[in-house]
């Protein structure tokens, strides 16, 4: 190989290195994804007719617009434009995407995603105890009557002890043996 060839393969793979670094690939993929998209709507041929989109989606639901009330914020905070241009071919016109998110600055969509990442971070720090706590304290149960962790494992090793005569304790035993 020529030094000029050696050059020529060093520049490709910068090129193709920083195109990937800045989403040049997640854009051409996008573009396709749009464009086959407007072949597909509307097409007659036997294989695209099997493609039309079918959204069934119920924007009067809270949730489901609040859904796509976050996703829309976040395409156009990253200017995922080919993505949102895709959306709205494939989105029933009676149905109509929202025209506003309620995330007027980046700022606030932002706030929004670390709101969510605090949450999941709590949620994955949480014991399951934890979490039947939590509930039981939202629904306005009683949980004076629900034994700790401690208590069961002090219940259970009292009804499995073989000097008690624990039924539970024999039934595992009973249990365990039948399977050899």
């Amino acid at each position: 190989m020529s030094a000029d060839d050696v050059k020529q393969a060093e520049i490709d793979a910068k090129t193709t290195a920083i195109i990937a670094e800045n989403g040049g690939i997640n854009y051409l993929n996008a573009n396709y994804i749009h464009n086959f998209a407007k072949s597909a709507i509307g097409a007659n041929d036997a294989i695209l007719a099997r493609l039309q989109p079918d959204i069934d989606v119920d924007m009067n639901d809270p949730a489901w617009r609040r859904a796509m009330c976050v996703a829309l914020a976040f395409i156009k905070r990253y200017h995922l434009d080919e993505t949102r241009e895709t959306m709205k071919l494939e989105f029933p016109e009676e149905k109509g995407l929202p025209s506003k998110t309620g995330f007027s600055k980046s700022k606030d969509i932002e706030a929004f995603f670390d709101k969510i990442a605090v949450a999941v971070a709590d949620m994955k720090s949480r014991t399951f105890e934890k979490n039947v706590d939590l509930f039981a304290e939202e629904a306005g149960l009683e949980q004076n009557k629900r034994p700790t962790r401690e208590g069961r494992r002090a219940r259970d090793s009292v009804q499995e002890s073989p000097s008690t005569g624990g039924s539970r304790g024999s039934h595992r035993h009973h249990r365990s043996s039948s399977r050899q």
